[in-house]
């Protein structure tokens, strides 16, 4: 892990567009995440070097189906004014912090969740294999307080249909002008 440098983030992003006929987009996820790891395993003392930097591709305006950190933002000082604001402030933020889909965050359960071992597993993901990610620490402490006030086995107990309108209305409210609900 220590041996990772900027230069295999590029190559990630090469083999993804050259040999795996990839889009720009999906290069950026694929470093996103491992930068997201190795920024873990520094967390956790399993890593001595630094987490090296790397430059995200560019992409075309009309295929960003992201939330920017500023309309991230927006949405998370907006969430209150709605009536199910704390679980639309827990969904986006977990969300954000994970890059986890809508749908594996509405199926997690708190026994998908080991906060000891820093860990959760969303069941069930886009190709039905299981997933497991690491806690990071910004997580950990939103997953602590998100615990504390449970009173479901479900970690947001909340109608998928209702969160989904809920969420295009948050959207509308933070001025926020897209087609669709983005990825986290």
């Amino acid at each position: 892990v220590d041996s990772i440098t900027a230069g295999d983030f590029v190559k990630i992003q090469q083999v993804a567009i050259k040999v795996l006929g990839k889009k720009n987009a999906t290069a950026n996820r694929w470093t996103r995440s491992l930068a997201t790891v190795l920024h873990t395993l520094k967390g956790q003392g399993r890593m001595a070097g630094e987490v090296p930097c790397f430059k995200a591709l560019p992409e075309s305006e009309a295929h960003i189906t992201s939330y920017s950190e500023q309309d991230l933002e927006r949405m998370l000082n907006t969430c209150f004014a709605l009536p199910d604001g704390q679980v639309l402030y827990d969904f986006l933020k977990f969300a954000a912090l994970t890059g986890a889909k809508p749908f594996e965050v509405l199926s997690l359960q708190w026994g998908d969740v080991f906060l000891v071992d820093q860990q959760l597993v969303l069941k069930g993901s886009k190709h039905g294999h299981d997933r497991w990610l690491p806690i990071t620490s910004m997580l950990m402490r939103h997953l602590r307080k998100m615990v504390a006030s449970s009173v479901d086995h479900r970690v947001f107990a909340i109608n998928q249909d209702l969160l989904l309108a809920q969420l295009h209305q948050l959207q509308q409210m933070a001025g926020i002008h897209a087609p669709r609900l983005k990825k986290f």
